[in-house]
């Protein structure tokens, strides 16, 4: 039988070329951090992609937003970016599990890492198949449909694009260098729904 992934969650994640350069670097590495004690280090600036310095950035991850848009949600609103920002992990030190509050879609870019800087991971409270009776299966191969939780393999350039109110963490940093990632949140804009259904109304995000 061919697998129709109905109600699925739209995570859509892929390894890219297009990398950071050193000036770009050191941007983040001279922005001011906050830590959460033994665990993420993020930036206080909640919109750096709005520095001239890292608009070629910007350009790169609105284009992937918009490919995400059309080609997985297949949809047609406006989206505009409301947050933006960058974290450091340090060897020992994980990322809580956490979802992203009043955004539509989230994303997440890998700046550096290594094979050891531990992986990104996404959850939800059930499966898909204990959603209509909470039994604990015999899970034979884990799938879309019978899985609580997803892993992705990360490297520098890898991005994933999720529907910001899913739960995600990383596992453990292990690696030597500093895990550094940049977050972003979107939201839609403009005009949603249709007069004929007397649903239409018009969202402003940045006024």
């Amino acid at each position: 039988m061919t697998p129709n992934y109905f109600n699925a969650i739209p995570i859509a994640a892929e390894p890219t070329n297009f990398l950071l350069n050193d000036k770009e670097k050191k941007v983040l590495s001279k922005l001011n951090y906050f830590g959460f004690p033994g665990k993420v280090s993020v930036s206080k600036d909640y919109r750096i992609l709005d520095k001239k310095s890292l608009k070629r950035v910007k350009d790169f991850i609105i284009t992937k937003v918009e490919q995400y848009k059309k080609d997985i949600l297949c949809i047609d609103n406006d989206l505009c970016m409301t947050q933006s920002w960058t974290t450091i992990n340090k060897k020992g030190s994980m990322h809580h599990k956490h979802n992203h509050p009043n955004a539509f879609l989230s994303l997440v870019y890998y700046v550096d890492c290594d094979p050891n800087s531990g992986d990104l991971i996404f959850s939800t409270e059930k499966s898909s198949i204990q959603d209509g009776f909470n039994f604990n299966y015999k899970v034979l191969k884990q799938n879309e449909y019978n899985s609580s939780g997803w892993t992705f393999k990360t490297k520098p350039g890898y991005i994933c694009i999720f529907p910001g109110h899913v739960e995600h963490y990383s596992s453990a940093h292990k690696g030597d260098e500093d895990r550094i990632i940049i977050g972003a949140n979107f939201f839609v804009e403009g005009e949603i729904g249709e007069s004929d259904n007397t649903d239409m109304m018009r969202l402003n995000v940045n006024s």
